[in-house]
């Protein structure tokens, strides 16, 4: 009796263990992409009135673009990265499209490149192979980075369903034929989380994808 307790209290040290590894591997891949400020319950996706609500956004100064609208703040915000002094949200306005907020823009303090680059590497991973950098007569402009884990081709089926049924309502493709092709190189080639570094300390993620599945649920 005593051999057979020994074993079921075993077995279930076990599966618990199973379990928790499990919970941990998919909860630690899942929040190297969460929104990156903190203390604060915004994420890819929330609302205009949702940022109005929870940050003290100047909504006098706001930038309307084609189906974007970018709020500012000069409030220092704390993120994954350092604090930022000047911050920036990128709104899908399409009603036709409800995505919401889909891209951030941070300018840390005192940051140099070397700085914000080990901060972005720390939370995400080191890029430096998938960096690609535009530059003019040998100045860099903008270094854009692409995490490794962030893949359309790691996606669940299901998730990219979502984004499949998405692009297709908005793609502006000349034929089925070409969009099916671009669809299919996204799929198996492209990210769905996009870093640039556009000054040393200033930093853009659009991580559009994310806040589309935010807002299928």
């Amino acid at each position: 009796m005593k051999k057979i307790l020994i074993k079921i209290i075993i077995g279930s040290l076990v599966i618990i263990s199973s379990l928790l590894a499990v919970y941990f591997f998919i909860n630690h891949k899942d929040n190297a992409f969460i929104f990156p400020i903190l203390n604060q319950p915004l994420k890819w996706g929330s609302s205009r009135d949702d940022i109005i609500e929870l940050v003290n956004v100047n909504t006098d100064s706001s930038n309307n673009q084609t189906s974007t609208q970018i709020l500012y703040t000069n409030e220092k915000i704390e993120t994954l990265f350092g604090s930022s002094s000047e911050t920036q949200f990128y709104i899908n306005t399409d009603s036709s499209f409800p995505v919401g907020l889909y891209g951030v823009q941070f300018k840390l303090d005192n940051s140099t490149y070397e700085e914000t680059k080990k901060a972005l590497f720390k939370q995400y991973g080191n890029m430096e192979e998938n960096a690609v950098v535009w530059e003019n007569s040998g100045k860099v402009l903008t270094t854009f980075y692409y995490p490794e884990s962030s893949r359309f081709i790691d996606m669940d089926d299901s998730q990219w369903d979502v984004l499949y049924d998405y692009y297709t309502k908005v793609s502006n493709s000349s034929s089925q034929d070409e969009l099916e092709y671009r669809l299919s190189k996204m799929r198996e080639e492209e990210y769905y989380f996009m870093i640039q570094v556009t000054e040393p300390n200033v930093i853009f993620i659009n991580a559009l994808p994310l806040a589309i599945l935010s807002n299928s649920n």
